[in-house]
């Protein structure tokens, strides 16, 4: 009888009882060595778009639109306005934390050949909102309208952290800051344009339905005209001959470091910000000697167009030197610590030209750190396949640390003064760098 050749086995071999043997990557750590080669010339135009319109709709409900409908219930005196408008910009404030990383775990789970997983969340969010929005302005009382204000940040919450993950699954590295910086330039447009045209709305309903509309094109372009990637293939390992899903951990401290260095540097450097300029108008009036609140107002006025321009300028050549040079942590770590000769100019030099001198160098700081914080997140998620979920936890950290600092600037400014103030500016901006330096896996 001839002897029988090996032949080879289909199944996998067991190393042991309850051993398991991996068969993909249960990390999903597959997409971090295999980053994209070349990106849709159309990414530069679509993506920045729909940041764009994401930053019209936070602009112009919270910056105008919210305020006129208080407004105009009638009954409400302008304490019991204030008190509302306040309640409602903090609940949804909360909704959105809790929004952001709900959304890109959605978007992280889906597996669809429908405009693809990110794309599809994108297209869904947009129509969400938009139908949020127009209910909101509709709004039958202000308990209703304190509810449909939560409920409308949650699909924008979606649309945020899909787009978030566009960057890390798409661009390549060495075109991540150019774009990181538009995107934050066009984040910052957005924001204006829509306190600007909604401000100008014949009516209130009106600006909601502008909000909506614009939302909703921005968003179906980006969703419709851009590829998006396929997910990773599915993790899997064979546990005693059964193939099972592997569970991918939630990054800790001791998992991934850097992923939590950044989140306190992006937090700090945040808090930074908003504790340079959070009460802008006040001190400007108290600490700075610009006169009543009038005059103060008028020269806000002539501040904030340079501190823009400062800001946007920043934000691009911060976005090129990392293209060029190819280093990110020392661009991290300056553009961090030009919090402090902004803030020691604010402290020292209590006057009109010390004003304008700080906030636009604060205004440097700023716009620098923000266009490469953006790459550097993309750079320290633990894993592609969860990248929506890990951005909307980042993005989570600079929301915390604007919303903390006004509400510690008050307090400190009625303990004891502007000056306090602007030393925590220093202290905040030092220890986001020194987050920086902590950072072990990016250049």
């Amino acid at each position: 009888m001839p002897q029988e050749k090996n032949l080879p086995i289909n199944e996998p071999t067991l190393l042991g009882v309850g051993q398991p043997v991996t068969v993909d990557d249960p990390t999903g750590s597959i997409g971090l060595s295999d980053e994209p080669e070349d990106m849709q010339r159309r990414l530069w135009v679509l993506y920045p778009l729909a940041s764009l319109s994401i930053s019209a709709v936070s602009g112009g409900v919270n910056g105008a639109l919210l305020a006129k409908l208080i407004a105009g219930f009638s009954g409400a005196n302008e304490a019991s306005q204030a008190a509302v408008l306040g309640l409602a910009l903090s609940i949804s404030g909360i909704t959105y934390l809790l929004a952001a990383p709900i959304g890109g775990l959605l978007s992280d789970r889906t597996r669809t050949r429908f405009l693809g997983r990110r794309n599809l969340w994108v297209l869904i969010g947009a129509v969400a909102g938009a139908i949020a929005l127009i209910a909101l302005g509709s709004s039958p009382s202000i308990p209703a309208l304190v509810v449909l204000a939560a409920v409308a940040t949650i699909p924008v919450g979606v649309v945020l952290a899909a787009t978030s993950a566009v960057i890390p699954e798409r661009v390549p590295i060495r075109s991540r800051g150019r774009i990181s910086s538009i995107n934050s330039l066009m984040a910052l447009v957005g924001a204006g344009l829509g306190i600007a045209v909604t401000s100008l709305a014949p009516t209130v309903f009106i600006g909601f339905v502008e909000l909506a509309i614009q939302l909703v094109v921005f968003c179906a372009l980006f969703a419709f005209f851009t590829r998006d990637e396929p997910a990773p293939v599915k993790e899997v390992v064979y546990e005693n001959g059964a193939v099972v899903k592997a569970k991918h951990m939630f990054p800790t401290p001791k998992s991934h470091p850097d992923y939590w260095w950044t989140f306190a540097a992006r937090g700090l450097a945040f808090m930074a910000y908003g504790l340079a300029t959070g009460l802008q108008l006040y001190s400007l009036r108290d600490y700075f000697g610009a006169g009543s609140t009038h005059d103060a107002s008028l020269v806000l006025a002539q501040i904030i167009p340079f501190s823009t321009i400062a800001l946007a300028v920043a934000a691009i050549l911060g976005g090129l030197a990392v293209d060029r040079f190819g280093r990110l942590k020392p661009f991290v770590i300056a553009s961090s610590l030009l919090f402090i000769p902004a803030a020691l100019v604010l402290a020292l030099v209590p006057s009109i030209p010390g004003a304008f001198i700080g906030f636009i160098l604060t205004g440097l700081a700023f716009g620098s750190y923000i266009s490469v914080d953006g790459v550097l997140m993309t750079r320290v998620i633990p894993s592609k396949t969860h990248a929506g979920r890990d951005l909307g936890i980042l993005n989570v950290s600079g929301s915390v640390g604007s919303i903390i600092a006004p509400a510690l600037a008050g307090g400190l400014v009625a303990a004891t003064g502007y000056g306090l103030v602007f030393f925590l500016v220093i202290a905040a901006g030092a220890l986001a760098s020194g987050c920086v330096v902590f950072i072990r896996s990016v250049r």
